[in-house]
């Protein structure tokens, strides 16, 4: 059995109405968390996410995370959670960890006080995180998606 290919922005992001109240609570609490999601949400560039409780991040027809939002952080994990949307592949290595710890340097070549990279490969993005950061992230997977996938 084949499936049939993906074509680029034919996924579209869904979002439940648990993630939806989760995405809300960070619009004061966390701004750059919020406006990174509600970006992914209406992307036209290829990014989605598709969520019940907990969020998958996506680019083009490519798994890149699983997201879940607090507070006071963003969890990104490898690690998908049951399935991955139909049609896709999961690529978390695209971004795990490299491109994070590249993004998350400061000048001195530390980590950023606003990142935590866990045990479990999950890496948590908390307040303090610069609004660039993400816009940052997103064009590094865009360049690494065309350089690796060709796409």
């Amino acid at each position: 059995m084949t499936s049939k290919p993906f074509e680029m922005n034919s996924m579209s992001s869904s979002i439940s109405k648990e993630f939806r109240s989760s995405m809300e609570s960070l619009r004061f609490q966390f701004p750059a968390a919020f406006n990174f999601l509600s970006q992914v949400e209406n992307s036209n560039e290829g990014f989605a996410i598709m969520t019940s409780v907990n969020a998958h991040f996506y680019y083009k027809d490519s798994y890149l995370a699983h997201i879940k939002p607090s507070i006071n952080s963003l969890l990104f994990s490898p690690k998908f959670h049951v399935q991955i949307a139909e049609n896709t592949i999961d690529r978390h290595e695209l971004i795990f960890t490299d491109v994070f710890r590249r993004l998350t340097k400061c000048s001195s070549g530390k980590e950023e006080s606003w990142v935590r990279f866990n045990t479990d490969d999950s890496i948590d993005i908390m307040k303090g995180v610069p609004l660039e950061f993400f816009s940052n992230l997103q064009s590094e997977i865009i360049k690494i998606h065309k350089n690796k996938i060709g796409t």
